[in-house]
């Protein structure tokens, strides 16, 4: 989050002690939302208006606080948000999302102007992988 950029090497190291190495900071805070958005599969937030954002880019977000199950009731009800307070919710909630089809918003994301800038930065530069370095498997 914006508010936590003077923290970011307190939560790095806390992370790389905590034996978690699959995560990535920089491109996280650094990147524009709308950028990370266009190439992003599933938003998972407490409550943040993030998830308007996400409806845009057609990209489903799951709320894991229920502050989050009140503010977003319209979008729970249009199935653009899920919500799951366990970890048990958070892994079959993700897993039914993606299974789902969502072709069709990605096709609209394709003709948005921040993706094609994305696209135009990876073609600039090479070595310039976002969606490698976000999303790790």
């Amino acid at each position: 989050h914006p508010n936590m950029l003077p923290d970011r090497e307190v939560i790095r190291n806390y992370l790389t002690k905590s034996d978690i190495n699959n995560f990535e900071l920089d491109y996280a805070t650094d990147l524009p939302l709308p950028a990370l958005l266009s190439i992003t599969t599933v938003l998972i937030t407490e409550w943040s208006s993030c998830v308007l954002e996400a409806k845009y880019f057609g990209i489903p977000s799951i709320i894991i606080h229920p502050n989050g199950e009140k503010s977003y009731k319209r979008e729970i009800a249009e199935g653009y948000c899920f919500k799951a307070y366990t970890a048990e919710e958070l892994d079959s909630t993700l897993t039914k999302i993606l299974q789902m089809d969502w072709q069709k918003e990605e096709k609209t994301i394709q003709n948005h102007s921040i993706a094609k800038l994305v696209a135009k930065l990876s073609e600039s530069n090479k070595n310039f992988n976002v969606r490698n370095k976000i999303i790790q498997k």
